[in-house]
């Protein structure tokens, strides 16, 4: 929708929209539980259908209302959603475990699925709603995940303990070659755990995830970077503690949270935090994610 509409008061959720991408099977990483309402393989879901207009790239208004509208009411569970509704729920926060809630009359129990653009090849991406919060402004933002996706990729080019003390962890996912080249991520990853080598990643416009990582500015037409927002602009993220939403695990990872998380750390005995790395003439890349469009999900918001 055009901006002066929405700031007039007529809320767009895509508007800040997160987007959340399970590559390569990197939740295999650890071992995944659903205590932090992610799905299973078994869930039932809706099919809400494409939320963007026909032909939208060459229109002013992007998204269609009358599936927005299903989406309201869906992620809040009353029917004939308004604003007010969503800013409320997203107020409280709400998991993809209380959209699929059976006594949701909305979902009936279901997974909520949507359509939302288009890789390089045409096909159309099916996502999952997957929490619905506020971003730092107040406004309601709702994270996706993609659904499905037949990507392969390496997670990093060299290998060393993942709790290890060298500059570059293989499994700092700031630094890794997934985050960059897989997503299409601006960013550096290097082939030694030392930080030898450097690579400068620069987002390719023929790439397939390139309409939620690059503006049209930058040559891709249909982009939908205007309507996504970044972590950094979203607080629980800065401080997120796989210790407080994994409670029968009780301990915390590099990678949940882009900030200094400090003394309030549970880490795993010989755990060394990253924050900070790689340090020297690099400077602080642990959290350059934090200005990603689309990511991998954390440890602490998949559940251990």
């Amino acid at each position: 929708m055009e901006r002066k509409r929405r700031k007039g008061g007529y809320f767009l959720l895509s508007v800040t929209v997160m987007l959340c991408l399970i590559v390569a099977s990197m939740a295999c990483l650890y071992a995944p539980r659903n205590s932090a309402d992610a799905v299973s393989s078994g869930t039932q879901t809706t099919d809400i259908g494409n939320i963007l207009l026909n032909n939208y790239e060459s229109r002013d208004k992007k998204f269609n209302g009358n599936q927005l509208d299903i989406l309201y009411s869906q992620i809040t569970g009353k029917a004939n959603a308004t604003y007010a509704d969503v800013v409320t729920a997203a107020g409280a926060t709400k998991t993809s475990a209380d959209f699929r809630d059976t006594n949701n009359t909305q979902t009936q129990g279901k997974l909520i699925t949507l359509e939302l653009g288009t890789d390089n090849e045409g096909n159309t991406l099916v996502w999952n709603a997957m929490y619905l919060s506020t971003n730092r402004s107040g406004e309601p933002i709702l994270t996706l995940w993609l659904a499905s996706s037949t990507d392969t990729a390496q997670w990093n080019y060299h290998s060393t303990s993942g709790n290890s003390s060298t500059s570059v962890p293989s499994n700092m996912y700031s630094t890794s070659t997934i985050r960059t080249e897989t997503l299409n991520n601006a960013g550096t990853w290097f082939e030694t755990n030392t930080g030898g080598n450097p690579h400068t990643y620069t987002p390719s416009a023929d790439h397939k995830y390139a309409k939620f990582t690059m503006t049209k500015a930058q040559g891709v037409n249909g982009s939908l970077t205007d309507f996504i927002d970044i972590p950094e602009n979203v607080a629980w993220q800065e401080k997120e503690l796989s210790h407080v939403n994994n409670t029968a695990y009780g301990y915390d990872f590099n990678n949940d949270a882009y900030g200094d998380v400090g003394s309030d750390g549970r880490w795993y005995p010989n755990l060394i935090n990253y924050y900070g790395k790689p340090g020297g003439t690099f400077g602080n890349l642990y959290s350059d994610w934090k200005k990603d469009k689309i990511w991998l999900p954390s440890v602490s918001e998949i559940g251990w």
